[in-house]
This record gives structure tokens, C-alpha cells and sequence, in this order.
């Protein structure tokens, strides 16, 4: 009969072979015929010896008759195995032909390799299934997570308790929890708006100097390059990111300078809330204008740099304290001697405490500058000792730091 359905998934078949898991059903086809050789072989074999083949054979095992039932078989009485005689040579000689075989092996075989690549391809996809599926469902979950966290706090709000109260193993309700309960029923992610300044502690006095500076890239310490304050920044040229950043406080704030307000870009902050120990970064090809009526006394000025030799840096891969880079502060300018020299290049730091920061550093000749800024390097960088530098783009030049100030190397590294 003609068999038109796979017989590993059921799919249908075209010349034998699968048009779904792509197994080739004539392998089946052979091992049959194979099989049914190789028995014919060995009965006419038995035959010529004058005995019958044995129905217990695995060969024959398919070649039953229907009168030999389960019943008779079970009946046949059972021989004594100890007087069993050895079989002679013979019976040795009723093997089927090693060739014949071998190949019937490796049909098996061949059958078995394409049933588990069928097999592997029908994981994969249920594996992708679920996971588009988790992924159209998370939506839903994320909402109805919501939902079961404001049933939660308005039935504690309800009966007198609080999560808080639970957690610190407090029976007293007492204390009034419904500012917080009030604020995670509120929480909307589409209409939250982020306060940098909401965990810091410290209070810029309102008095104090009138100070303005015109700062280009570079990382900027406050309290020794700048003084504290609440400023005004604008953009004087080009575009690019001023960010803030105080670990004590939990601060972190940034403003996208630039002429594209499409792209959230600004030509002017206010209230730009300077504390002493915050950094300042501001990316290359950007210079901005810092103006402030309340600067704070600083707490340490610049002092001397205890480098005095630049270091050349060609293209490659580096580790602060290996002899050709030495612990310290520079400022990165791009190495523009020689032929063939590019007139930008650009430096990764990998701090050993697992901290990467990115520079871009462009020549004279592409650099922003303006009539109050004309610095073209990237200011105040620390290299602490065991930090990895790659170099790309161009070599670089690193020439000790003027605005140098006691560094503590130990907080890279922790």
C-alpha cells in the first residue's frame, strides 16, 4: 500500500520525502526490504539443512503464523537448560551475511539521526512559541501586578496596617503610613517626573558670590573646579550632554544641550543645583556657560601636579601601572604628528570596580571652540592604577592635569 503521510510527524510526503520535518520515508521502505531478504536468506538456509527457523528469533519475529497464538506459546513446555548440548558449527553458519546487515544498521541508524533533528527543530520552535507568547502577555501582567499591589496597600490602609509595619515586626499602627500608600497608588510610569535632588541631604546657602565660567569636555570636581551653587547653564556652541553625578546623595542629573528640540535638546537649565563632591562630565564637541549668583567658598583648589612627562598613546589596548602608563590625572589631546595621523580618536576606561567611561577626542581642526573657549582637549581625566584603556581611531596624547587635586585613587577600584 502507498504510504503519503511522514511516519515521524505526519506530514505529507513528495517523492518520500517530508514536506514539513524533511525526513526521507524511503528509508523505512529499505530497512523493511532489507529485513525481509535477509529472513528469506536464512529460511532457504535452514531449509537446505533440513530444520525449521526458530519463531523465537528476533529476524523472525515478524513471520509468526496466526495459529501460533500467545496461548500456545505459553503452553510450549520449557526446556532444561542444563542439558542443553552445545550448538554445533552449524548453527554458527545460520547467521545472516555481515554485509547485509551492517547496512541495515545504518538505515536504522540514518532513520533514528533525522527522527532527532525532526525532534530538535519541534523544540525550538515550541521554545519561540512560548516566548512570543510570554512577550504579547507581559503587558497584561505588568497591569494586573499594579492592580493586585493597590488592592493590597488600600486593604492594609483599610484595617490600620502597613507593609512597613509587617516588615519590621512592628503590631503598632500608629504611625502614619499614607503619604507612601498615597504615592504607590498614584505611580503612573507615563506621567512620573524624575527629582534628582530627592534624596540629598545638604542645603546650598541662597547668599553667597556672583561666579560664571565657560567649561568645554572634561570631567569637573565641585568644590574644586567649580564652586557650589544653584546655577544657570546655556549653551554657548555645539551639542552634546552635561551630566551630574554625587554617589552619597543619589544624584544623578543630566541636560542634552543642542538646537534640535525634536530630540529633547535645550539651549538653557536653570536651577542647576551644584553640591560640593558632585562631578560634572560634559561631552566632547560641547561647550556651556555656567552662571551663578550664589557661589559657595571652595573646599580645595587645584594644586600641582606631581606628573610632569606626557605619555603617547598608538592604537591598542593598555593597563594603568604597566610602566608605560602611570597612575594619575591628565588631559587627553589626539595625537595629530605624522603622516597618516587621524584627527580624532577615542579612549575607553575600565575601572577596576567594573565602571566604563567613554571619551571622544577631536583635533584642533574638528574640534568646537568659541571666542571664550578655545581648549581643545578633554580636561581633569583619573587614570587609577590596574584600569584597562583601549585606544582607538588614532594614538593619543596624555599630558598631566593643571587642575590636579588629591585624588582618592581607591574609590575606582571598589
Amino acid at each position: 500500500m502507498s504510504i503519503t503521510k511522514c511516519r515521524l510527524c505526519g506530514g505529507r510526503l513528495s517523492d518520500n520525502k517530508c514536506t514539513f520535518c524533511g525526513l526521507d520515508n524511503s528509508i523505512y521502505h529499505r530497512e523493511k526490504k532489507w529485513q525481509h531478504s535477509l529472513n528469506r536468506r536464512e529460511a532457504e538456509h535452514l531449509k537446505r539443512q533440513g530444520r525449521q527457523p526458530d519463531p523465537s528469533r528476533e529476524s523472525f519475529s515478524k513471520t509468526v503464523q496466526p495459529s501460533q497464538s500467545r496461548t500456545a506459546k505459553k503452553e510450549k513446555p520449557k526446556q532444561d537448560i542444563r542439558a542443553r548440548t552445545p550448538r554445533d558449527s552449524t548453527a554458527r553458519q545460520t547467521r545472516p551475511p555481515k554485509t547485509n546487515q551492517t547496512a541495515a544498521q545504518s538505515a536504522s541508524r540514518a532513520a533514528y539521526d533525522t527522527q532527532k533533528k525532526a525532534g530538535k527543530k519541534k523544540r525550538v520552535f515550541r521554545r519561540s512559541l512560548a516566548v512570543i507568547l510570554l512577550l504579547s502577555l507581559l503587558p497584561s501582567l505588568l497591569d494586573l501586578g499594579k492592580t493586585l499591589i493597590g488592592n493590597v496597600t488600600s486593604s492594609l490602609e483599610d484595617t490600620g496596617w502597613s507593609l512597613d509595619n509587617i516588615w519590621s515586626n512592628d503590631p503598632s499602627p500608629e504611625e502614619d503610613y499614607s503619604d507612601v500608600l498615597d504615592a504607590i497608588r498614584s505611580y503612573d510610569p507615563e506621567t512620573y517626573k524624575y527629582d534628582p535632588y530627592e534624596h540629598v541631604t545638604e542645603e546650598i546657602p541662597e547668599t553667597g558670590e556672583e561666579f560664571e565660567t565657560v567649561l568645554g569636555s572634561g570631567c569637573y570636581m565641585v568644590g574644586v573646579h567649580i564652586p557650589a551653587g544653584v546655577y544657570t547653564a546655556e549653551l554657548v556652541d555645539g551639542s552634546g550632554i552635561l551630566s551630574g553625578e554625587h554617589t552619597e546623595y543619589l544624584l544623578y542629573d543630566s541636560v542634552y544641550f543642542g538646537l534640535e528640540p525634536d530630540y529633547d535638546q535645550v539651549t538653557i537649565r536653570e536651577d542647576l543645583r551644584l553640591y560640593n563632591g558632585e562631578r560634572v562630565d560634559i561631552d566632547s564637541g560641547l561647550i556651556v556657560r555656567l552662571t551663578t549668583a550664589n557661589a559657595q567658598p571652595l573646599e580645595q583648589e587645584p594644586t600641582a601636579n606631581p606628573l610632569n612627562e606626557p605619555v603617547i598613546l598608538a592604537e591598542g589596548t593598555y593597563v594603568v601601572g604597566d610602566g608605560v602608563i602611570p597612575e594619575g590625572m591628565f588631559d587627553i589631546f589626539p595625537d595629530t604628528s605624522g603622516d597618516g595621523q587621524s584627527s580624532y580618536a577615542s579612549i575607553d576606561l575600565n575601572f577596576p570596580n567594573g565602571i566604563s567611561v567613554y571619551y571622544w577626542i577631536d583635533s584642533p581642526e574638528t574640534a568646537i571652540t568659541s571666542d571664550e573657549y578655545t581648549d581643545t582637549s578633554t580636561k581633569n581625566i583619573v587614570f587609577s592604577e590596574g584600569t584597562e584603556v583601549v585606544v582607538e581611531y588614532g594614538g593619543v596624547i596624555l599630558e598631566p592635569s593643571e587642575g590636579y587635586y588629591n585624588v582618592d585613587y581607591k574609590q575606582y577600584s571598589q
